[in-house]
């Protein structure tokens, strides 16, 4: 059974997208943490960041590759190494959402459940609606089927 899994974008790396890369297709995803955290081909990766307490979703991927050679996710995406993101894991994708930016309401947020092997923890809360920035982290079941799955259809 698949598995559903957030990953963390910077502020900068959002940027990009509103400056010009809207509405293109989410095509490829690294980071040094996917592997560690158990992501495999077929699992579905939401993408985010934070910004002023607030969580924006920016798309959504189901795995299609997990490589972990920069030229190889390279060969694979038709582009050049130095074009894509360093990091020692490399998704490509099987299919996914277009890139825009979509705020997830406190309430939402909230309810995001996290963990595996039984686990289920709220997301971490520095302060009331101040929410900790998510990294790699594996959604629970419960948690999926809320507004993310609305908002991130691929």
């Amino acid at each position: 059974m698949p598995h559903s899994f957030t990953h963390y974008w910077r502020n900068q790396s959002v940027d990009n997208i509103v400056d010009d890369k809207a509405k293109e297709i989410l095509e490829h995803a690294a980071d040094d943490h996917f592997a560690q955290r158990g992501v495999s081909v077929g699992d579905q990766v939401y993408s985010g960041t934070m910004f002023n307490s607030q969580l924006f979703m920016i798309a959504k991927m189901v795995v299609g590759h997990l490589v972990h050679d920069q030229a190889e996710a390279a060969e694979l995406l038709g582009c050049e190494p130095d074009e894509l993101w360093q990091a020692a894991d490399q998704l490509i994708t099987a299919r996914a959402t277009t890139m825009a930016i979509r705020r997830i309401s406190l309430e939402d947020t909230e309810q995001l459940r996290f963990g595996g092997s039984g686990e289920r923890k709220p997301l971490f809360f520095k302060a009331p609606g101040r929410s900790s920035e998510v990294s790699v982290q594996v959604l629970t079941l419960e948690s999926t089927s809320m507004r993310l799955l609305q908002l991130c259809k691929a």
